[in-house]
């Protein structure tokens, strides 16, 4: 860092923006997304929202009649879309390709992105070429004041006798009583209803507590699992964020660590009859990010699911658990991590990412379509 400091030249004042793109530049040679400096919240936004698929820039949700679901972008603010791949690559921190456009489309649509990436910008609002199917359009769009917001619960299932199958989305990793009790009442059913086959959707999970895993985990045939190991970079500020506990604990886990030898206990349900001995799906993409990573990776490095989708946008051994602090002048969040977590079987590393058993990419016409392929497949895989 410090020799990348030292050839950072930066002469006269610098805006918001421009300090923007120069902090997180700093920060992308580190190689992972947990560290880097927030766009503010208080931005303007487009009315619809991007996504990158396999085969290019989308729209997914829009609240303008201008533009549908299922729309490609040719260009946005003068630039086509792999122009902007580039220069989100320069200055925006990831941890591998696949978040770099999850992350990058997200932030796309901000009027303070914009502005970072010096895209054009008109009196009336933003040049957007799009195409549908093979007709192409041209349009002047306004930015909004909110931003249009896709509610999503941290959690909810579906059981399906008729297909014999437990879908449970995990959206967001917050291990709360809420959240356990769930598992325990899908299980319930699950065993109830004679269920053969249980997918886990965490496609849109970026992550959160990681102890979710054990939820599952608790329903699973094995009582002893490989974990995850940690080694932790232990600064004053992790005192003064976690308090002074913190050290203690970490001391403690590396001493389990050593006696246990990267294994640990899982924890079992009320009833042996409770555990699940069907086939487990779980289902990934690129915003499957840190302990989405993380609950995808126990499961499938200890063989006990099969993966459906695309690349996760995480690495399956990180650096997370990040500390939070505003930054003095400019007021922007900038957050930092100082954990290495390796994964349970760490002789599969290194791994840009951890890939899918079956890879089923999403396309524009998915989108245009309305269609989810990953479920599609997993439908047809146990028809």
């Amino acid at each position: 860092m410090e020799e990348i400091w030292r050839g950072v030249k930066v002469e006269g004042a610098l805006s918001l923006e421009e300090y923007f793109v120069l902090v997180n530049s700093l920060l992308v040679p580190l190689g992972e997304g947990h560290t880097f400096v927030h766009p503010p919240i208080s931005t303007r936004h487009l009315p619809f929202k991007l996504t990158w698929v396999s085969d290019g820039l989308g729209v997914s949700l829009s609240s303008w009649e201008g533009v549908r679901p299922g729309a490609q972008v040719l260009s946005l603010g003068g630039r086509e879309p792999q122009s902007l791949l580039g220069s989100l690559k320069s200055f925006l921190p990831h941890d591998n390709a696949y978040f770099l456009r999850h992350r990058g489309a997200k932030y796309l649509s901000t009027q303070f992105f914009f502005q970072a990436l010096g895209l054009k910008e008109e009196k009336e609002g933003v040049p957007l070429k799009i195409s549908w199917e093979k007709d192409e359009k041209l349009y002047t769009v306004t930015w909004q004041d909110k931003p249009l917001e896709e509610k999503l619960p941290a959690f909810s299932y579906e059981i399906s006798p008729e297909r014999s199958l437990g879908f449970f989305t995990l959206n967001l990793c917050q291990n709360t009583p809420e959240y356990r009790l769930e598992v325990d009442r899908f299980f319930l059913e699950v065993k109830e209803e004679g269920i053969r086959y249980i997918a886990l959707d965490l496609r849109r999970n970026e992550g959160g507590d990681s102890n979710v895993v054990d939820a599952f985990l608790k329903y699973l045939p094995p009582e002893e699992i490989r974990d995850y190991r940690a080694e932790t970079r232990y600064a004053p500020q992790v005192r003064l964020q976690r308090g002074d506990g913190a050290e203690i604990a970490i001391s403690l886990a590396r001493l389990f660590s050593r006696l246990y030898k990267g294994k640990r206990r899982t924890p079992r349900p009320p009833s042996p009859d409770l555990i699940f001995r069907g086939q487990l799906y779980v289902l990934i993409g690129p915003a499957t990010f840190s302990a989405g990573v993380w609950v995808a990776t126990m499961l499938r490095d200890n063989g006990l699911c099969r993966l459906i989708g695309e690349p996760t946008g995480g690495t399956p051994s990180f650096i997370g658990d990040v500390l939070t602090f505003p930054l003095p002048h400019s007021r922007l969040i900038y957050t930092v991590a100082h954990k290495k977590f390796t994964r349970p079987a760490a002789e599969l590393d290194p791994a840009e990412a951890l890939y899918p058993d079956i890879h089923v990419p999403t396309t524009i016409a998915h989108l245009r379509e309305g269609r989810d392929p990953q479920k599609e497949k997993l439908l047809d895989i146990i028809r």
